[in-house]
C-alpha cells in the first residue's frame, strides 16, 4: 500500500473522531453570539486537536518510510519517533486544557442554566 493510502487508512479509522470535532466546531459557531470567548476557545482547541490528528498520523506514516529511505538506522528513527510522540503528547495536553478551560469557564448570568 502506498504512503498516501495508509494515511487514509488510518484516517479512514478516525472518521467517528472527526464527525464528533466537527460537530463541536458547528455547537461552538452556533453558540458565538451568547458566549464568543468559550465559543473561540472551543473552536480553537478543537480545530488543534482535529490538525494534530491528521498530521500525527501522516508523520506516523511517512515520517519512517523517508527517515529509512534515507538510510537512517532503526534506534535513531526510535529516538525522532520518541520525540514527535512527546511533542504530539504535549499539543494534546495543551489543546485539552483549552477545551476544559471552555467547558468550565464561568457563563453570562444572564441566560438561566448556564452558570
Amino acid at each position: 500500500m502506498s504512503q498516501v493510502g495508509s494515511v487514509f487508512s488510518v484516517l479512514i479509522v478516525q472518521i467517528p473522531l472527526i464527525i464528533v470535532w466537527l460537530f463541536g466546531i458547528i455547537i461552538a459557531i452556533a453558540r458565538w453570539k451568547k458566549h464568543p470567548q468559550i465559543s473561540l476557545l472551543s473552536i480553537i482547541a478543537i480545530t488543534g486537536l482535529l490538525f494534530l490528528s491528521v498530521a500525527g498520523n501522516f508523520l506516523g506514516v511517512w515520517l519512517p518510510v523517508m527517515l529509512r529511505t534515507n538510510n537512517w538506522n532503526i534506534n535513531r528513527i526510535g529516538v525522532i519517533n520518541a520525540a514527535v510522540g512527546f511533542v504530539r503528547s504535549l499539543l494534546a495536553a495543551i489543546l485539552w486544557g483549552l477545551l476544559l478551560a471552555a467547558i468550565f469557564s464561568k457563563r453570562n448570568s444572564k441566560d438561566p442554566g448556564t452558570n
